[in-house]
């Protein structure tokens, strides 16, 4: 007896099903999160102000509108700024002058 799958032409369920799990851990997408400005601010510890003045400079990446009042930032886009950062010798506990902020 044939399925409805076979019918239509698609493959069996069970391979459907394998084949989607072996696209998500293969999907590099799956590994980025969004953060909010809380959790970028904990990575890159800079204060707010400092934190847009260098989305308006482009030191820093612009965010996602996910709505009126929301902005999320992309995990790999992050990690991808604290690498250049250690590139450029800012490791460790970054100084304000390093990340663009102002000096205290």
């Amino acid at each position: 007896m044939r399925t409805n799958a076979q019918v239509v032409g698609l493959p069996a369920r069970g391979s459907l099903v394998e084949e989607a799990q072996s696209m998500v851990h293969q999907s590099p997408a799956a590994a980025v999160s969004l953060y909010r400005l809380p959790q970028v601010l904990t990575r890159i510890p800079v204060s707010k102000s400092s934190w847009f003045a260098g989305i308006q400079s482009g030191r820093y990446p612009k965010g996602y509108n996910l709505g009126p009042r929301t902005t999320v930032w992309r995990s790999d886009e992050i990690d991808q700024l604290i690498s250049s950062m250690i590139e450029k010798g800012a490791v460790g506990p970054w100084t304000t002058k390093e990340l663009g902020g102002v000096a205290r």
